[in-house]
């Protein structure tokens, strides 16, 4: 999931190995310290609340490759910010951990994410009504 790489605050960098862009503009670090390198453009495209904070970044100027530290896991932005960047995605898939569920559910909330929102309730609506049929059938067959 994470790679060693250069020096973050005097320690040493882990970057995920999903999201590791050359051209990339922006750090994101996860809460367990691992940098993910993102762009910008796609962040403020998926996100309004990104695009807010990046116009404030804006007024502040910069030459740095800016950083910005997030309190999602690792686990939730490797599963969350594929949901970001244009392109197919694979379905959204409910865990058996429904603490793992939350987290990712959490960060499209907050972000306002919306086709990771569209994506996890897709999930939803799948798995009520396979779960459903699957009860009809069962009972079509007791009877």
């Amino acid at each position: 999931m994470s790679a060693p790489s250069s020096d973050l605050d005097g320690l040493e960098e882990r970057t995920s190995t999903k999201f590791n862009a050359k051209d990339a503009d922006l750090k994101l670090i996860s809460k367990d310290r691992v940098v993910f390198r993102a762009h910008r453009l796609y962040l403020e495209a998926a996100s309004p609340v990104f695009k807010a904070m990046f116009e404030v970044c804006r007024a502040t100027g910069g030459a740095q490759l800016p950083s910005i530290d997030l309190e999602e896991t690792t686990a939730g932005l490797e599963i969350g910010l594929p949901y970001v960047y244009p392109g197919r995605v694979d379905p959204f898939k409910l865990s058996r951990s429904r603490k793992d569920d939350w987290d990712v559910i959490s960060m499209f909330d907050k972000y306002e994410i919306a086709r990771g929102l569209e994506a996890v309730l897709t999930a939803f609506i799948q798995r009520d009504l396979l779960s459903s049929d699957g009860e009809a059938a069962r009972r079509a067959c007791a009877s």
